[in-house]
């Protein structure tokens, strides 16, 4: 990765997805920024070794990874950065 490509991550050049409730979002994503207390029922990461499903991730982290699909639980939102 080079300066130009992490300056176009951090300005999240290639968009945002907001998810929100149990709706699935699939796609390809770098981070995900959790705006309340989220419970992931589905969360497809590459390589990761273990699980974050059905975990409460306070509000304000940001998990960072190849993230193709998320599926959080009710009066849950989040932010995807496209990547």
């Amino acid at each position: 990765m080079n300066i130009s490509d992490l300056y176009n991550k951090t300005v999240a050049e290639k968009g945002l997805v907001v998810g929100s409730n149990t709706e699935s979002i699939a796609g390809s994503f770098y981070a995900i920024h959790c705006l309340t207390d989220c419970t992931f029922t589905t969360l497809n990461i590459s390589n990761l070794t273990g699980s974050l499903t059905g975990i409460d991730i306070q509000a304000g982290s940001i998990i960072y990874g190849k993230i193709t699909s998320v599926t959080a639980s009710n009066n849950n939102s989040y932010i995807l950065y496209k990547g």
